[in-house]
C-alpha cells in the first residue's frame, strides 16, 4: 500500500458501521489504545449513545455533536476519526485511531482531512510518545500548547 491509497475511502459513519468499528478498537492492542488516550465514543456507555444518536436526525437534540469518519478498503473498515462538538463550550474536540497494521500508510492523512473540512478551532490530546500522530497533526497545522500530566491509582490485584 502506498502512502496515498487510491483504494481507500472516507465516508461518514452510519449507525450499521458502528459495531464494527467498536469491534476494530476492541481488536487493537493495549499500547495503541493507550496512545489513543481512550476514545470516549467507543468506551463509555453514553458515549456509545452519543455516538449512535450522532448518527441520526435525534443528534440535534444532544448538548454535542460528534461528526465521524470511517475510512475503508473495500467494505473492511481500517480506521475511525470523529470531531466531539460541544455547543455549549464551542469547543471540537479530534480523536481518531488507525488500524496498526495499515499505520503509516496515508489512510490518518486521509481521515484527518476529511475531519477538517470546515472545521475552524479544534483541539486534541496525543500521548506524548505517540511520535508518529504527533508528526501528522504538525503536519496539518497542529501546535503544541503543553502537556497533560496522567495520574493513576490502581489498588487491589
Amino acid at each position: 500500500m502506498d502512502r496515498n491509497p487510491e483504494d481507500i475511502t472516507i465516508s461518514t459513519l452510519k449507525i450499521t458501521d458502528i459495531t464494527k468499528v467498536k469491534d476494530l478498537y476492541e481488536s487493537g492492542s493495549d499500547s495503541l489504545k493507550e496512545k489513543m488516550l481512550g476514545a470516549w465514543p467507543l468506551t463509555s456507555r453514553s458515549g456509545m449513545i452519543h455516538l449512535v444518536l450522532s448518527t441520526t436526525p435525534l443528534r440535534f437534540f444532544l448538548l454535542f455533536e460528534i461528526k465521524s469518519f470511517i475510512a475503508k478498503k473495500g467494505k473492511e473498515i481500517l480506521g475511525f476519526g470523529y470531531i466531539i462538538r460541544k455547543k455549549h463550550k464551542h469547543e471540537n474536540v479530534l480523536g481518531m485511531f488507525i488500524r496498526e497494521d495499515v499505520q503509516g500508510k496515508g489512510i490518518g492523512n486521509q481521515l484527518l482531512t476529511a475531519l477538517l473540512k470546515d472545521e475552524d478551532n479544534v483541539i486534541l490530546n496525543v500521548d506524548t510518545t505517540n511520535s508518529n500522530a504527533i508528526r501528522l497533526y504538525e503536519k496539518t497545522g497542529f501546535q503544541k500548547e503543553g502537556t497533560i500530566l496522567v495520574m493513576s491509582l490502581k489498588r487491589g490485584k
